[in-house]
């Protein structure tokens, strides 16, 4: 039988860097979805992008990360992705009923 699925990315890269370079990842996240669609029938994808690597960037050596502007994101942002995975949950509950 099909079931919805939810795929939920996270990432800690930036959402302008998804489509960049010679083998952009947002390329085989596609092959990903398109797969699980075939498997299940429905399926739905969210993406989180910049997301915290460590709670204290001070104790690694992470000079490319900007610590205070992923602390701020994820203050801000981060529960606005919550949310969606949250209805997108919800939604899929609703579904198989």
């Amino acid at each position: 039988r099909k079931i919805p699925i939810g795929l939920i990315h996270t990432m800690g890269i930036p959402e302008e860097m998804l489509h960049q370079g010679p083998n952009p990842c947002g390329q085989n996240l596609g092959v990903i979805e398109d797969a699980a669609n075939m498997i299940f029938g429905h399926g739905e994808s969210l993406y989180c992008f910049d997301t915290l690597q460590f709670d204290d960037y001070g104790k690694f050596e992470a000079s490319r990360f900007d610590a205070a502007a992923k602390a701020k994101r994820h203050r801000e942002i981060f529960p606005l992705d919550c949310e969606k995975a949250f209805a997108m949950g919800a939604l899929f509950a609703d579904m198989t009923l």
